[in-house]
């Protein structure tokens, strides 16, 4: 009877070891520390995880992606699920600060869009380590009672909107702004030059540089949230915006009792598609508690909350008969089959690329 409990300690040990996740979930706290953007996913969301698995849910949130970085570098961050992008996941992947999923716990993986899982596959091949929770694009929103004032012929489905001196220069007294985001700018410019939207070789960035700095004394200021009020109040007609951005514009807008004419277009040139997701960190303390909360998110209902609140598409594709319709049909939001094939997917720069890019982007920002 001894030499019998020994042999089961000695199991039981050995098991501690070998498989240290069933060891960890058995005594797993009712705690999710979740780390992203603030305002991403609905309160109402989260209340629910919460009522329905009485797991208490952590949401701190990072303004800055390399603030992500650093803390998923050096380790012990305390964090179950971090939101990342598909760009800034390539640069972290090959360092392995993220745990692969366990597809086994995500039964409503069926409910995933498999054209954006098909996408996210280039960043994460296999789609073996995040859940895709929203994605779209970047283009031109536009004012068009105050475009159609000022050009009324103007093209207004190509980038020379913005990228043409002598187009620009008609809209700069009613504000155009650029989105304060290099990496995004430039690609743009090179599809618009006709170059590949991965391209980095310098004569390629040089003439990108040239193409910005001619529409540069039209442009107002660069940002991103900013952005939105002040079409919304506004107080610019021509703005570089990510989808999402554009629509967020227009619920301003009506919020505030105002009928505003927007638009958006993705360029015929080309965009980038770019996609959000959730990861785990490899040394995330709660990995049980984390799969129920992706699980739960890929819930169709649940998926189109997030939809409903945030007005970006999400990549579920049971969650399209839960989303509002006007956010549903709305081709900015949803880009129909033709815009989404015109939607590039982006290859994260190296660091030596980031600095080139940064200085140019400098340079630009300063006026020199």
């Amino acid at each position: 009877m001894k030499c019998a409990t020994t042999v089961w300690v000695i199991l039981a040990v050995t098991t501690l070891f070998l498989l240290p996740d069933l060891a960890l979930t058995a005594n797993e706290e009712k705690i999710l520390n979740l780390y992203t953007w603030a305002d991403y996913v609905p309160k109402g969301v989260i209340a629910e995880f919460e009522r329905e698995y009485g797991i208490k849910v952590n949401y701190d949130t990072y303004d800055n992606d390399n603030i992500l970085s650093s803390k998923l570098l050096a380790g012990s961050s305390g964090y179950d699920l971090v939101g990342i992008a598909d760009e800034d996941l390539q640069r972290l992947m090959p360092v392995g600060v993220f745990r692969k999923l366990d597809k086994s716990k995500l039964p409503n993986l069926k409910n995933m869009n498999p054209e954006i899982m098909r996408r996210m596959a280039f960043s994460d091949p296999g789609n073996e380590h995040v859940f895709v929770y929203t994605w779209g694009s970047t283009g031109i929103a536009y004012n068009v009672d105050l475009i159609n004032e000022r050009l009324p012929d103007a093209t207004l489905d190509s980038a020379a909107m913005i990228f043409d001196p002598d187009i620009i220069r008609y809209f700069a007294d009613c504000g155009v702004v650029f989105v304060d985001d290099p990496g995004t700018t430039i690609r743009l410019a090179l599809l618009y030059l006709g170059y590949d939207i991965n391209d980095t070789r310098q004569e390629s960035f040089d003439e990108a540089e040239r193409l910005l700095k001619a529409v540069r004394p039209y442009i107002r200021y660069f940002s991103g949230s900013l952005t939105q009020i002040d079409m919304a109040a506004e107080e610019i007609c021509l703005a570089i915006m990510w989808s999402g951005d554009y629509s967020y514009s227009n619920r301003i807008a009506e919020a505030a009792g105002k009928s505003l004419n927007l638009a958006y277009f993705v360029p015929k040139e080309g965009t980038n598609i770019w996609i959000d997701t959730f990861a785990m960190p490899a040394d995330l303390p709660h990995p049980e508690n984390a799969h129920l909360f992706l699980n739960f998110m890929m819930r169709p209902k649940i998926a189109a909350q997030s939809s409903n609140f945030n007005q970006y598409p999400v990549g579920n594709l049971g969650a399209l008969e839960f989303i509002e319709p006007g956010t549903r049909n709305n081709p900015a939001i949803f880009p129909p089959p033709e815009v989404l094939a015109r939607m590039h997917t982006r290859t994260a720069h190296d660091m030596e690329t980031k600095r080139r890019v940064n200085r140019i982007w400098a340079r630009l920002k300063a006026g020199f």
